[in-house]
């Protein structure tokens, strides 16, 4: 489990790591997403300033996130939104019962005002 930046007034997640890539598009296409949707999610980001987390759901509801990891790789994650949570400390109690061997995980964040449904529009 790693730790990331805590901002104030946002809710908190488990993310499980599927893979790590030197690009969020590559880290978007391998959990899925088609290409030109990645691309055109990364550009989408980029009006928003700089973005450390991208998030969308799959055509079969599946929310999935990517993540810029400490070593300034991406993490193509599963995301757990059914565990949104208030503080960063609950969100990593719920994500070590979620990791099994091996794997890894983030407690990624989003703002409040952004935490509710997600899916592709």
């Amino acid at each position: 489990m790693n730790a990331l930046a805590w901002p104030a007034a946002h809710s908190y997640f488990p993310a499980i790591v599927c893979t790590e890539h030197d690009s969020p598009i590559d880290a978007l296409v391998a959990l899925c997403v088609p290409r030109d949707e990645a691309t055109d999610l990364v550009a989408a980001s980029w009006a928003a300033g700089r973005s450390s987390c991208l998030v969308t759901a799959l055509d079969g509801g599946r929310p999935v996130v990517v993540l810029r990891t400490p070593d300034g790789r991406w993490a193509a994650c599963n995301a757990f939104f059914g565990d949104l949570c208030s503080t960063p400390e609950e969100a990593a109690r719920r994500l070590s019962r979620l990791l099994k061997r091996r794997r890894r995980g983030y407690v990624a964040w989003l703002p409040a005002e952004r935490a509710g449904p997600v899916g592709n529009s």
